[in-house]
């Protein structure tokens, strides 16, 4: 077997980019930049964490045990799951 260098095709290439950086894209696992605690609905938040059973400590506090903040930011999930208008962020440009 010889030792040559071999051309990727495109695909290939968009394929191992992909894989590289799967958590990167996913879009629910995004900082949403523009949200604050402030839109999110406690009401929504609390309805859903008595219906799964979970304690509540402080509405931040909280959605940071069930990951949906990163570095003291809300991410698209809980923007969309629990916000008072996710309408207003899907809407947005990222």
């Amino acid at each position: 077997m010889s030792d040559e260098d071999r051309q990727l095709s495109a695909k290939k290439i968009e394929e191992m980019i992909i894989h590289e950086n799967k958590d990167k894209l996913r879009w629910d696992k995004q900082i949403r930049k523009e949200a604050t605690i402030k839109d999110i609905s406690p009401y929504k938040f609390r309805h859903f964490l008595k219906l799964s059973k979970l304690k509540y400590d402080t509405l931040f506090n909280s959605l940071e045990k069930l990951s949906l903040v990163t570095h003291n930011k809300l991410l698209n999930t809980a923007v969309i799951l629990f916000g008072k208008n996710p309408n207003y962020f899907t809407l947005m440009q990222d």
